[in-house]
């Protein structure tokens, strides 16, 4: 597009802009409970390790995220607690694709707990990911993808308009982030808080980094006014 298109454009979408954070790890895990990708779980004391409601088996954790280092714009994690998401890891048989709210859905478990009472599983199990630390986020702004672009906008774009947006530097990130816009692999998907029916928002996106989500990503959605109440889902090219 010229110079004078790509301004229009601009203006169309501006005030839609979000930021996106990436996190970034090192290898191994703390001795003292801290945000990490996969490994080893923090739990709260006394209990056991989550297990999937279908096949009962120990699930993956996937991410682990304490209130200091969640984005306060991104996934809001209350001080003093601890967000965890787990997955079975058997996508074909025990997580149908499409949302459904946890801790209820088959296969996937999106939590908060309370991180004075957590202390690191005694007995985890033997099939885990290794773990890696969050030491922080890389930090950009996106603009939406094409689905929420036509969901979220009274005015229409033209189709070289959608082109350029698809072609943008600030298009939606592709892997593991907090934030940001959704990268729809299919439909836009969303759902509803089970307490107030009101839309969740989009607040982290999984790659296949802990869990292979066929060749797709996983999607989790939060409730703003509950945030305890989760929803997960993923999808596939």
């Amino acid at each position: 597009m010229n110079a004078d298109r790509t301004a229009r454009l601009e203006k169309k979408i501006a005030g839609l802009a979000r930021t996106r954070y990436i996190p970034e790890t090192e290898a191994g895990e703390s001795k003292q409970l801290a945000s990490q990708l996969g490994g080893v779980a923090w739990l709260p004391r006394s209990s056991k390790w989550p297990r999937c409601k279908s096949c009962k088996r120990p699930m993956h954790l996937i991410l682990q995220l304490t209130a200091a280092d969640a984005p306060a714009d991104a996934l809001v994690v209350p001080k003093g607690k601890v967000c965890q998401v787990f997955h079975c890891g058997r996508t074909s048989s025990c997580d149908e694709m499409g949302y459904a709210s946890t801790p209820d859905g088959h296969g996937k478990l999106v939590r908060l707990i309370d991180a004075k009472s957590a202390v690191r599983a005694a007995d985890p199990p033997d099939h885990l990911a290794l773990g890696r630390r969050i030491v922080g986020f890389a930090s950009a702004p996106e603009v939406p993808g094409h689905g929420d672009v036509i969901d979220h906008m009274a005015a229409k774009l033209n189709a070289k308009e959608l082109a350029a947006i698809r072609d943008s530097e600030q298009r939606p990130y592709g892997k593991t982030k907090l934030g940001g816009w959704a990268d729809w692999i299919q439909d836009v998907q969303s759902d509803s808080c089970t307490k107030c029916d009101a839309k969740m928002r989009f607040v982290l996106q999984l790659a296949d980094e802990v869990v292979e989500f066929g060749d797709g990503l996983a999607y989790v959605q939060q409730c703003p006014a509950h945030p305890e109440q989760f929803a997960m889902g993923w999808s596939m090219t």
